[in-house]
């Protein structure tokens, strides 16, 4: 929270963040009737104070309860309060702690809340706050004794504003179910109505300013009054969205406009688009082919019934200034335990923080964009693939999303009349951007995988923005370019002048980005979720929970490296995957270095699909003939990839014990012993010139049970 708090001076926050602003003579009424009832009195000068504190609490020698006991009934439910007697850093900073840890806390179990208020009074310092998912403001300070009139206007408007200017949600509402014997909550979404059965992912985040996503089964019933259920289950996602963004089913309608387009094209006389004429395995171009021209590609994608859009959250205030959360804590705050984690800020942020500042203005800081929640309901009812048990079904439902990712990579816009068939060379298809355990989904009623979460989705565009783009995704699964903002391949400068041109520009999201995320996946899930080695738990902690980069960056381009972590950590009943890892490691490393920097040759990338095609089908052919059990994740306290990237990037890892059996790299002969990397290796991945689909690639030799 230490950046994404500003202050804004009384009168500002009155106008701008309050419910509403009470008239000079609604303050008088108020006033005359504190008056005759001696809640407030006058002093000599005619000033008015109030007749409990006429003083500052720290003189009276009273503890808190009894110094603001007059004030427990203005700051009750809604709005949350803690005062303090004394004024030093440690009470203020407790206070702030407090009222914040209420706030996140309500918020994240109160899917009605918009957003909501604060109150905390150091001695006779008084400060209301504002939370919302967007960015979270206070007030400079009141004089809580000296400005009765002040105190008196924020606290008519927090007294008198209605439930809906106080943060709460009118489209939804908590209610009493009686066939279920529980509390529930129900969703005007359109013109039908839900009410939720069931909880699949709760909001759980350290901050505020988050997506703060939450998804449940849902029945529809007939509205708020009548609980009645009406058909079968459906799956609701409730998600905040900043205000300029799209909308999954604005997404997915012009994806899908797409798809009848490029059907149009295949159907008729037109060109193939690149991404099919550079495919060599001919299975996977027709089944791709047969998906899009008998709109079968539906069924790779959730089927949205409905969904709505609330009202935005407020701007932020045009005077506000930055200030810290904490202010003694600001030079304390801990980095976060990621390999180039600065770099990666810097490059990650298109107006990077500059902590220096004091005071800056917020123009010229992050810019606080503007949240509304939205709401989606899915026909589907479907599994994450961390709550799947079973190898063979994770693999199936992987091999279901992958087919979903090559048709969004084929999508082309089309081209306009004239224009000669040698330009769909430059033609930009779809890419994903959040391939994780929790967006690949397995629809148990249809026996197939399901590809999900299209909020990132986009089209390509190899020229970029001018900016960075936004780091994307969860860390577990965050292709290495994307997590570092570092090109993995990166030329030698030369004698020019001029720098090479990545050097200089940023790193774009292409599609192999997405491809090596199902990489990272496959790793995790033989690594992280079947019992190992000390070396499966070593690369588990050092690569995913960690997120060490070096490490990730050896994986993918020493062979030598992943060969000797893979014949040491790969547990028993998958050990034979060895080569198909290895085989999907060099076709995306080969893929990189063969492409260089011309990510706009979309034929290049048609290979590398096809072969983590192939890895995944042997894997899944293997796993049908053995009874392999995962751990599963979320359903029985086990700790998941988290869905919140700043939580992923700053979580720390707890110093071990000389009873943890855990893999350190300098036990192995020619380790490293930095305990940051494992065995030094001998021969890492040059440039190769090789074709991808070569011997060099090590291809998987047939197995025997």
């Amino acid at each position: 929270m230490q950046d994404e708090v500003v202050t804004v001076p009384s009168q500002r926050f009155q106008e701008h963040y309050l419910p509403f602003v009470p008239s000079d003579s609604a303050v008088q009424d108020c006033l005359k009737v504190l008056k005759d009832k001696r809640l407030v009195i006058e002093d000599a000068n005619n000033k008015n104070l109030w007749e409990a504190c006429q003083a500052p609490p720290s003189q009276s020698g009273v503890i808190e309860s009894s110094a603001y006991n007059f004030l427990s009934e203005t700051a009750d439910v809604l709005v949350n309060a803690e005062y303090k007697v004394k004024n030093a850093a440690k009470e203020v900073n407790d206070n702030r702690r407090k009222v914040l840890s209420a706030a996140i806390h309500v918020m994240d179990d109160d899917v009605r809340r918009t957003h909501m208020y604060s109150i905390t009074i150091e001695d006779d310092q008084f400060m209301p706050w504002y939370w919302s998912r967007s960015h979270s403001a206070r007030s400079e300070p009141v004089n809580f004794v000296n400005d009765v009139e002040t105190i008196l206007k924020i606290l008519i408007s927090l007294l008198f504003a209605s439930e809906q200017e106080l943060g709460l949600d009118s489209t939804v509402q908590r209610c009493f179910d009686e066939k279920r014997n529980n509390t529930c909550f129900v969703y005007k979404i359109g013109k039908k109505y839900f009410k939720t059965v069931q909880s699949i992912i709760e909001n759980r985040a350290l901050v505020m300013t988050t997506r703060a996503t939450r998804v449940f089964r849902v029945v529809e019933v007939k509205d708020f009054n009548d609980l009645s259920e009406l058909g079968p289950e459906k799956v609701l996602k409730d998600v905040w969205l900043e205000s300029k963004a799209d909308t999954e089913k604005g997404i997915q309608t012009k994806l899908f406009a797409r798809f009848d387009a490029l059907a149009d094209r295949l159907s008729g006389a037109g060109p193939e688009p690149i991404q099919l004429q550079a495919m060599k395995n001919e299975d996977v171009k027709t089944t791709l082919i047969d998906a899009i021209t008998t709109k079968k590609y539906k069924n790779y994608f959730l089927t949205i019934e409905w969904d709505s859009e609330g009202t935005s959250c407020k701007a932020v205030a045009d005077d506000a200034k930055r200030s810290p959360f904490c202010e003694e804590e600001r030079a304390s705050v801990r980095p976060a335990r990621v390999v180039y984690a600065d770099l990666s800020r810097s490059y990650g942020s298109p107006h990077p923080i500059n902590t220096s500042s004091p005071t800056p203005n917020i123009s010229t800081e992050r810019a606080f964009a503007t949240k509304r929640p939205y709401r989606v309901v899915y026909n589907e009812v479907c599994e994450p693939l961390h709550h799947v048990a079973s190898l063979a079904t994770v693999l199936k439902a992987m091999i279901d999303c992958l087919r979903g990712m090559r048709l969004l990579h084929l999508v082309s816009p089309l081209l306009s009349p004239g224009i000669p068939a040698v330009q769909l060379m430059y033609c930009v298809g779809w890419i994903h951007r959040d391939v994780s355990s929790g967006n690949l989904l397995w629809y148990g009623a249809g026996e197939r995988g399901i590809l999900s979460d299209l909020e990132y989705a986009k089209e390509f565009n190899p020229q970029g923005s001018g900016q960075p783009d936004p780091k994307t995704g969860t860390v577990y699964f965050m292709a290495i370019e994307i997590a570092s903002q570092l090109h993995l391949f990166l030329p030698e400068r030369g004698f020019g002048k001029k720098a090479h041109p990545l050097r200089t520009h940023h790193v774009i999201h292409n599609f192999q980005h997405d491809l090596e995320s199902f990489f990272w996946l496959l790793m995790w899930t033989l690594l992280g979720r079947i019992e190992g080695t000390r070396v499966s738990r070593w690369l588990v902690k050092t690569v995913f929970m960690e997120n060490d980069l070096t490490v990730r960056r050896k994986v993918l381009a020493d062979m030598d490296y992943l060969g000797k972590m893979l014949s040491k950590g790969l547990p028993d009943c998958v050990a034979s995957y060895q080569e198909d890892l290895e085989w999907f490691s060099g076709a995306l490393f080969t893929g990189y270095m063969l492409r260089k920097s011309k990510i706009e040759d979309i034929a290049s990338y048609a290979e590398p699909h096809c072969i983590a095609s192939a890895v995944l089908a042997e894997c899944h052919e293997y796993a049908v003939n053995h009874d392999i059990v995962l751990k599963v994740y979320g359903k029985h306290m086990v700790q998941a990839p988290s869905e919140d990237l700043g939580a992923r990037q700053t979580r720390g890892t707890r110093k071990r014990s000389r009873d943890d059996d855990v893999y350190e790299p300098d036990q192995e002969s020619g380790g490293s012993g930095d305990g940051s990397e494992g065995p030094s290796s001998k021969s890492p991945r040059g440039e190769s010139t090789t074709d991808i689909g070569s011997e060099r690639q090590l291809r998987p030799r047939a197995r025997t049970e």
